[in-house]
């Protein structure tokens, strides 16, 4: 009879499961939309105006080379034929604070990038946490309008090559994130992702060569050339100012 009234008791025990809080299940979710930034790993894009071509995206991909300034990057189209060069070099090797950008594109193309009216970069004119204007010699500008910890916009603007805005909305904890036009069309999308994941990318910011990888993905609304220097100067400007 003791035996059989053991039994029971042990019948009658709670197993040891814990139940995770609502609230919890909440913030695990929040967390991991921020991590992937709310999308799915493949994008899918709208259909060029500029080309007037399909859906079908192209993809480069670049990393940070070994340089002086390690702000050197080549960048290569996956599957495609495309190349691109960034180098950042000094107009005046007497004045190590400024320096230029400069881009080399498909079919010889070439355009340098600097800060506001300057045709360099001059890194005791780089004003973290507030609105600036990166200008190319193409007389395409790149608008930045730091937000602290929400979303950063940066606004490819138009000029003599495009015929409109289109804004580039940063991850705030890190370089990822949606190229849209003014009616909201995905045209692009960037990403980053340090030793293969983007969540460390997110936590920290590499300056190291061959340690971050920078995808573009596009549909080739916007010459590809401008993407890559609109990524590569918020890349840079994140080695001073940080996120």
């Amino acid at each position: 009879m003791d035996n059989i009234t053991e039994d029971r008791r042990r019948l009658r025990r709670p197993t040891d499961q814990r139940v995770i809080p609502m609230t919890t299940c909440v913030l695990l979710v929040l967390m991991m939309t921020i991590v992937t930034g709310g999308a799915s790993s493949v994008e899918i894009l709208d259909a060029s105006c500029r080309t007037n071509s399909s859906t079908t995206s192209r993809t480069f991909s670049f990393e940070r080379q070994i340089s002086w300034l390690k702000q050197d990057f080549l960048v290569r189209e996956i599957g495609g034929p495309d190349q691109l060069q960034v180098r950042s070099l000094f107009n005046d090797p007497q004045n190590l604070q400024a320096f230029r950008i400069l881009v080399s594109g498909p079919q010889k193309r070439e355009f340098s990038i600097g800060l506001e009216l300057e045709p360099t970069i001059n890194k005791e004119l780089e004003w973290c946490g507030y609105k600036q204007t990166y200008r190319t010699s193409d007389g395409i500008d790149y608008d930045i309008d730091p937000r602290g910890w929400l979303t950063d916009r940066w606004t490819i603007k138009r000029g003599p090559i495009l015929a409109e805005d289109y804004e580039w909305k940063r991850n705030p904890m890190g370089l990822a994130g949606p190229i849209k036009d003014q009616q909201g069309r995905h045209v692009a999308h960037f990403h980053a992702r340090t030793w293969g994941h983007q969540w460390i990318a997110m936590s920290w910011h590499s300056k190291n060569p061959h340690t971050t990888t920078y995808t573009i993905v596009t549909n080739d609304e916007i010459p590809i050339e401008y993407l890559v220097g609109l990524f590569t100067v918020a890349i840079i400007r994140m080695d001073k100012c940080g996120r």
